[in-house]
């Protein structure tokens, strides 16, 4: 029978984490069927293309690309959705998991005889190190919803769905030419689903059959290297902001870009403990979405202009505190 759902694992030197993230999905996929994986490397320098020749000679299931060249973040998305031979696509980080049940769940979903556009995956955050739960439900809702529209899901579920594991996006409804232009913003995967969800019926899974098991889930990631997270999350809001307002309305999108502004006090204090430079770009992109907010002036601004050690300090001593705590 014919495949319907490619699980579309873009990574770069993902030794450490890529086995526990397969050997979440193989067990369920041997079970469920109908499912390929999907993997486009990088050009990893670690051990991550033995350990993807390892699998791919167990499992005829999975396929394997080692790009030519290192495409970025975005360029891998957009190859994995060229490469996949389904209709649906299953974004995962190599860092996450799909708990048990998971990946049947979704095709019982994608065997109904609605077409939806995209489906968005609660998912829980846990700590790598201990298997905790940091937090169950990223997404605070009880129960699935369908959506008719993309500015009820917009509505409903904010920005929440930019977590590139939690995306399953519709091929049929994809238009190469057309997404080109959000490449190279780390929002690739983002940006197709919420354009990809203007046309058709969307649908939300409250249960987090997601794991978010990033080794840092606010830490020192390629998102966060030399402080660019603060302009990456502004090119978010940018692309927000520019949505066609005949299927997302001005808003509801004002009230996600509003709702987004308590990010910027750990975005901020990341930003330049990891070495920004204060940038009066920046600052005048701040203001433009967040001029009315007293706590930009009173907080945001303030901690924008502190000196980079001082977060570094604060940071040490609560690393220590913490494992005095611990001891």
């Amino acid at each position: 029978m014919t495949n319907k759902l490619t699980i579309a694992i873009p990574i770069y030197n993902g030794e450490a984490t890529l086995s526990d993230t397969l050997d979440s999905i193989i067990p369920q996929i041997i079970e469920s069927g109908l499912v390929e994986i999907l993997i486009c490397d990088n050009c990893s320098t670690d051990s991550t293309f033995q350990i993807c020749q390892s699998y791919v000679t167990k499992f005829d299931f999975i396929n394997y690309n080692l790009n030519a060249v290192n495409l970025g973040f975005d360029g891998n998305i957009a190859r994995l959705i060229d490469f996949a031979s389904t209709d649906y696509i299953w974004f995962l980080g190599d860092d996450d998991e799909i708990a048990s049940g998971g990946i049947k769940y979704v095709l019982d979903l994608i065997n109904q005889n609605v077409r939806y556009s995209g489906i968005v995956i609660n998912y829980s955050l846990v700590n790598r190190g201990n298997n905790k739960i940091i937090t169950e439900k990223v997404i605070n809702q009880t129960q699935d919803f369908e959506f008719v529209d993309s500015t009820s899901l917009l509505n409903t579920l904010g920005l929440a769905p930019n977590f590139l594991s939690s995306v399953i996006i519709n091929k049929r409804k994809y238009n190469k030419n057309e997404m080109s232009k959000f490449i190279g913003f780390q929002w690739f995967h983002f940006m197709v689903f919420l354009r990809l969800i203007e046309s058709g019926k969307s649908y939300f899974v409250s249960y987090p059959y997601i794991l978010n098991k990033g080794i840092y889930v606010n830490g020192p990631n390629f998102a966060n290297a030399g402080g660019v997270s603060l302009k990456i999350v502004l090119d978010l809001l940018d692309h927000i902001n520019d949505l066609n307002p005949l299927n997302y309305t001005q808003n509801v999108k004002k009230n996600v870009i509003n709702d987004s502004f308590a990010v910027f006090y750990r975005k901020v204090a990341s930003a330049r403990m990891h070495g920004v430079k204060i940038s009066y770009s920046i600052i005048k992109r701040l203001l433009f979405y967040y001029w009315k907010r007293p706590q930009l002036y009173i907080f945001i601004l303030p901690m924008y202009f502190m000196p980079g050690f001082v977060y570094k300090v604060i940071y040490m001593s609560r690393s220590l505190y913490r494992k005095i705590l611990t001891d």
